[in-house]
């Protein structure tokens, strides 16, 4: 798995996105980014929460989707927990919120008889989507944000009217 103190930096962030929280309480928003490599494999996939509607703590930090993969294939059942090992010394709701990504990208999935426990789901459809935002151009901004999530964005000053002929010189 990844050094936890050293910072993985993308080199092009290919996906934002949005979904629930494993609780439906919140909603979260997502990025899906690649290191600099031609094809899509486990180990050049990055992966982060950005953000959260809700009033719970996280990491914002990129972790890789091959140390994710790693976690998700051991034969036990998936719990919010089962992530926290990449967030180690870091908030944790990030391992279950990024379970929650996981989820809505359908790289894992609710077993039938206890919603609160996951399994791996086939991530070959994951991967090709990638592979195919990986072949083409896109290369979204670092603050990019999904479709309608609020983003950092500037304040608009309101001058009041002022009195006729004031501002003429």
């Amino acid at each position: 798995m990844t050094d936890i103190d050293t910072p993985l930096i993308p080199s092009r962030i290919l996906k934002a996105g949005t979904c629930p929280t494993l609780s439906g309480r919140s909603n979260l928003a997502y990025q899906v980014a690649c290191a600099d490599e031609p094809e899509a494999s486990e180990s050049n996939i990055l992966i982060r929460v950005i953000s959260n509607t809700g009033g719970g703590y996280f990491s914002k930090d990129w972790v890789k989707f091959a140390d994710v993969v790693c976690l998700i294939s051991a034969p036990v059942p998936l719990t919010f927990s089962t992530l926290q090992p990449l967030f180690a010394g870091r908030s944790v709701n990030t391992g279950g919120f990024l379970m929650a990504v996981l989820k809505h990208l359908a790289v894992i999935r609710a077993v039938a008889n206890n919603p609160r426990i996951h399994e791996k789901a086939d991530i070959d459809g994951f991967l090709a989507e990638i592979q195919t935002l990986m072949a083409s151009e896109v290369s979204l901004r670092e603050d990019a944000k999904p479709d309608g999530a609020k983003g950092n964005r500037r304040k608009t000053i309101t001058m009041p009217k002022s009195k006729k002929g004031a501002l003429e010189t």
